[in-house]
């Protein structure tokens, strides 16, 4: 009897130890899924010049991104309505208006000059060009591809640069340190430490100024020449009444990255220095040829 009594008060001991083990498990098991499945909200707020992202809840936002944790994106580049960001994972272009992924099959993605068409990177390490619906402009076959800009392709090779013009037998080859797209006439390149306005027909120089500084944004063209700053349009006409005189000459890198403008819609902003420490800021507004400071 005794016997059966203790089996009886082991079985049930061994009961209890297994419910409470379960139980444990259970527990556990919850606290690490809930943990798992935690996720975060990236937030996308107006910040003043620019559009900025945290992760901290804000009650007034412009969007916000559901994201697992310690795994937000963060904006990578942005331009007009639409954002590229990047996490350890992957890369996707969203739109910003629209509160929507725009796609996200590809390695990486940049801005092009056409709004709605981005240079992707496929699983290949080959660049190319898409539009917003995924559809392929340029096939992947190019080793990078810097800039596009209606049908103009500014590739790299070898560690130089060139342009390939969309079904065209023009081509300027990779033969350039530095390259810009201009107009569907008109190319930059940089050469000897001077900067070139040339021509895609001839591959040479259109007109006898040689410049500092250069850098074209949609159809205007902002130079650095002389110690003076300049705007110009496609057909190489000054569009300021008086030229901007700059403390810098613009022939170092240094100097030029804090001449090179930022773009926005029709906007460009630059900064000049009057002397070594003083500087302007400067807004030109395309649309109406205006100059602010």
């Amino acid at each position: 009897m005794k016997g059966k009594n203790l089996w009886r008060i082991i079985w049930v001991i061994g009961i209890y130890a297994v419910l409470v083990l379960l139980f444990i498990l259970i527990v556990r098991y919850k606290v690490r899924w809930e943990d798992k499945i935690l996720t975060n909200y990236l937030y996308i707020y107006d910040c003043g010049d620019a559009i900025c992202s945290t992760e901290k809840k804000l009650d007034t936002y412009l969007a916000s991104i559901t994201c697992g944790k310690d795994d937000c994106p963060y904006i990578k580049e942005i331009s007009n309505n639409t954002l590229i960001l990047n996490n350890d994972s992957k890369a996707y272009v969203y739109n910003l208006r629209d509160r929507k992924v725009i796609n996200d099959s590809y390695k990486d993605y940049f801005f092009t000059q056409n709004d709605d068409l981005y240079i992707a990177i496929d699983n290949n390490n080959k660049y190319g060009i898409i539009d917003k619906e995924g559809s392929v402009i340029i096939g992947f076959t190019y080793d990078k591809i810097l800039d596009y800009k209606d049908g103009y392709i500014l590739y790299e090779k070898d560690g130089k640069m060139g342009i390939d013009i969309k079904d065209s037998e023009v081509n300027i080859p990779a033969t350039y340190n530095k390259a810009m797209l201009f107009t569907d006439k008109l190319f930059i390149y940089e050469e000897n430490n001077e900067f070139y306005i040339a021509s895609y027909a001839t591959n040479s120089p259109v007109n006898s100024s040689v410049y500092n500084f250069a850098y074209p944004y949609k159809d205007i063209v902002l130079v650095s020449i002389n110690n003076q700053i300049d705007i110009l349009d496609n057909n190489l006409k000054s569009k300021l009444i008086m030229k901007i005189n700059s403390y810098y000459p613009y022939t170092k890198e240094e100097e030029r990255a804090t001449l090179t403008p930022k773009g926005s819609n029709n906007l460009l902003k630059f900064t000049v220095y009057i002397d070594d420490v003083t500087y302007q800021e400067y807004m030109y507004d395309l649309k109406n040829n205006k100059l602010f400071s």
